[in-house]
């Protein structure tokens, strides 16, 4: 399965643990081939990022032109957030090395992933260009829930020969050039609709969700990702990727929703723990 993630150095800590968590929740069977394109990652964070490779996981660092431009000071030790590639990018130069010939998921850093990918990436595209999760933020925002799809960037399955063969990425290339930040415009006049919707399961946010719990109900979520949960105990049990805020992630507030499972895969990845001492017993 080949796997792709824009990162800038702030990135790392957060990238460490997700890819941990691939470590510890793959299938015997499956192969992840990672693609990390990188902006202003120091040589030491990409030793980190390297020395995560093995048991099915090959690492690949490919570093753009940028530098990571700093965007401003975090408050949880002093770490300065940069701004990341942006996933466009990244995407079209794993997908130049692949040839343009297979599929390519495209995986936010700040991830926690519990079980093997393969059933996510396997998925049926149908005639679409990539598939997506709408947004959590449409069970609760008032002015995002107009009908339209709003999907959240943070894991995306890309069918990469069709779109080579539709020329996708000169249109998206296009797009930022005159628009700057397409945002959600992207999915309407780039992709024209052919977005295929994925269930909530594989992008759950559940910073947002807790933060909000008044604000939605569990039928909100069975019409709206045409599932079937019985209650919200259920819906965060089954979350097969927990996706957390990049700027207010736990590696800066531990006390967030399921932060744990992000401390836990943290703490096994093989690199200085920077944010928290590990148990005595491990």
């Amino acid at each position: 399965m080949h796997i792709c993630m824009a990162l800038s150095d702030y990135d790392t800590i957060p990238a460490c643990a997700a890819i941990q968590s691939l470590k510890d929740s793959r299938d015997q069977k499956d192969h992840y081939n990672i693609f990390l394109f990188t902006a202003g990652v120091t040589e030491e964070h990409e030793k980190w990022l390297e020395c995560l490779a093995g048991d099915g996981i090959v690492i690949h660092i490919l570093k753009s032109n940028s530098s990571g431009e700093k965007l401003h000071e975090e408050n949880a030790g002093n770490r300065v957030l940069t701004k990341a590639p942006d996933w466009e990018n990244a995407v079209y130069s794993a997908g130049k090395i692949l040839g343009f010939t297979d599929r390519l998921l495209y995986l936010d850093s700040g991830l926690i992933i519990r079980d093997s990918l393969r059933g996510l990436y396997d998925q049926d595209l149908g005639d679409n260009f990539c598939g997506a999760v709408e947004d959590c933020c449409v069970l609760y925002e008032k002015d995002q829930q107009d009908g339209r799809p709003h999907f959240n960037t943070g894991v995306l399955l890309f069918d990469l020969q069709k779109m080579e063969k539709e020329q996708i990425f000169d249109k998206l290339k296009k797009a930022e050039e005159t628009d700057g930040d397409p945002g959600q415009e992207i999915w309407r006049n780039v992709f024209a609709g052919r977005v295929q919707k994925f269930s909530v399961r594989y992008n759950f946010m559940p910073e947002s969700l807790d933060r909000n719990n008044v604000k939605w109900q569990i039928q909100k979520v069975n019409e709206r990702y045409k599932t079937a949960y019985e209650n919200k105990k259920e819906l965060y049990e089954d979350a097969l990727i927990l996706h957390y805020s990049r700027e207010d992630g736990p590696w800066n507030n531990p006390d967030k929703a399921c932060g744990a499972q992000w401390l836990h895969a943290y703490l096994k990845a093989p690199v200085p723990h920077e944010l928290a001492e590990p148990p005595k017993d491990s």
